[in-house]
């Protein structure tokens, strides 16, 4: 309870009782309580009946300590700390009506705001009615009007055949997107960036064809190895290298140093018995060297094979013969125009040669996984991206 810090001396001018409430943040003059012949000594107490609002009382005198603000209760008391005051009984005390009502208040007397009008009786304000109180809502206030005020809404009409249709087709864009290539909407996951998949596999796969058209344009030597394995110990035990016409520059067997695992054979059907006589690695190294010289590799998965050459050489103390070249990968570029994206790994995903063979049509010249064979198709598949092979219908969209 907050005390009442005042004057010791009796009072005998007009006491001032303002309501404030903390909720509605706004101060209005109640009432003025006239001093009265009782005395109130130190430690009385006076119950003061305003529910939910919080008081204070204070004298109409310049002195700054002629005030109490007490805390908001139901009831409310004001403790008498100075030794005598003049002040009123409670019963004196007559409160004026809030400045804002709450709802229930407002519906009583049949004051309603405007979305209640239209709701419960189709009503409006006239264009000349004004509010008749306010109804606070915790942190603003709203306007609220008589019944007698308002005058009736136009009534609802049936929405025609047109405005349905219009209603339908607008609630389907819901949560769509427009392309801004194709102007066409669809749903926000099925956009590659800020266009949609089918715009935007358009212009990968044209981006994709120039690079082929270039690649056919220009002097390049498609390169292809078998190994012996994978590991960091494996050699080349064939490689072939044709022309952008498919004109054989280089086909040889390798003689490794190491066996041919069993189940390596089973893959490109290469056995010891057919590198038996082949020429060593050292002995193809200059034809091989003269072949490609000046022309750009392009290689299907050029990562495997250049490793394959690099250490093959090293092997043999010989010098890399892909590091003077200009390497080029036709499955970067064959993915890429194929399109399956991978979210794992954030690119798309790599399509093997026989996969890519398949997916354009095309026919293998020879045997699967012999490098011959290999490059043949890799040549195959650089004209199909490069859109040469147009009696195929090969293109298409991929669809995750």
């Amino acid at each position: 309870m907050t005390r009442f810090f005042g004057s010791r001396n009796i009072v005998s001018s007009p006491i001032t009782c303002e309501c404030r409430d903390d909720t509605l943040g706004v101060s209005d003059i109640v009432t003025t309580i006239n001093p009265s012949s009782q005395h109130v000594h130190a430690g009385d107490f006076w119950w003061i009946l305003v529910a939910e609002l919080v008081v204070t009382v204070g004298h109409q005198s310049p002195s700054p300590h002629n005030g109490v603000h007490l805390d908001r209760r139901h009831c409310l008391g004001l403790y008498v700390h100075t030794d005598i005051i003049s002040v009123c009984k409670p019963e004196g005390i007559e409160l004026m009506t809030r400045k804002h009502m709450t709802k229930d208040e407002a519906a009583a007397q049949e004051l309603y705001c405007k979305a209640d009008l239209k709701k419960l009786f189709r009503l409006k304000p006239s264009s000349t009615a004004k509010p008749n109180g306010q109804v606070w809502q915790g942190q603003g206030a709203y306007a609220v009007y008589a019944l007698s005020q308002c005058i009736p809404m136009k009534p609802y009409r049936r929405a025609s055949d047109a405005q349905l249709q219009a209603l339908l087709a607008g609630r389907k864009l819901i949560g769509t997107r427009m392309c801004p290539q194709c102007k066409q909407r669809a749903d926000p996951g099925d956009f590659q960036g800020s266009v949609c998949r089918p715009c935007e596999s358009k212009h990968r796969q044209a981006d994709s064809r120039l690079i082929a058209l270039s690649w056919l344009q220009d002097e390049i030597a498609i390169l292809d190895t078998e190994t012996t394995g994978l590991d960091d110990m494996a050699e080349i035990v064939e490689i072939s290298a044709i022309d952008r016409h498919g004109n054989v520059l280089f086909d040889s067997l390798v003689r490794p140093r190491n066996p041919i695992p069993e189940e390596v054979t089973a893959i490109h059907g290469i056995t010891n018995s057919m590198v038996a006589t082949a020429p060593s690695w050292p002995d193809v190294y200059a034809a091989l060297s003269k072949a490609i010289q000046g022309r750009a590799l392009v290689i299907y998965n050029a990562g495997f094979d250049v490793r394959m050459i690099r250490q093959t050489c090293t092997q043999y103390g010989l010098e890399d013969l892909t590091e003077s070249s200009r390497v080029l990968c036709a499955m970067v570029l064959y993915s890429e125009y194929w399109g399956e994206w991978s979210a794992r790994y954030g690119t798309y995903r790599w399509q093997t040669l026989s996969a890519a063979a398949v997916q354009q049509r095309i026919t293998i010249d020879g045997q699967a996984h012999r490098s011959l064979a290999d490059v043949k198709t890799t040549l195959e598949v650089i004209k199909s991206v490069a859109g040469l092979l147009s009696d195929r219908d090969t293109d298409r969209v991929f669809t995750l």
